[in-house]
């Protein structure tokens, strides 16, 4: 929900890059092509969108959240959430 909340509130252009690339799983290349843009450019909307989040999902997150955490995908809670603020997973 705070996840979803926060990409809601990017703005529009970041908010179109971050969806096609992390939820739909669009190359850097589609996006370009389909957003009319060049990959460049699309590659640092996507980092500053992820930076954006990241900073907005921190003051949801703290250690303790992430400690409890169960394994997920043969990490500790931890790795996984601390790969999502990072911008790892893609």
């Amino acid at each position: 929900m705070v996840l979803r909340t926060a990409i809601d509130e990017l703005p529009a252009d970041y908010r179109a890059v971050v969806v096609l690339r992390d939820v739909e799983g669009f190359s850097h290349h589609e996006i370009a092509e389909s957003l009319g843009l060049t990959v460049v450019n699309v590659k640092t909307r996507v980092h500053r969108a992820r930076l954006v989040l990241r900073k907005r999902l921190e003051a949801h997150l703290s250690i303790a959240d992430v400690e409890s955490m169960p394994s997920v995908a043969g990490t500790d809670g931890s790795g996984l959430t601390l790969a999502l603020l990072s911008g790892v997973c893609q």
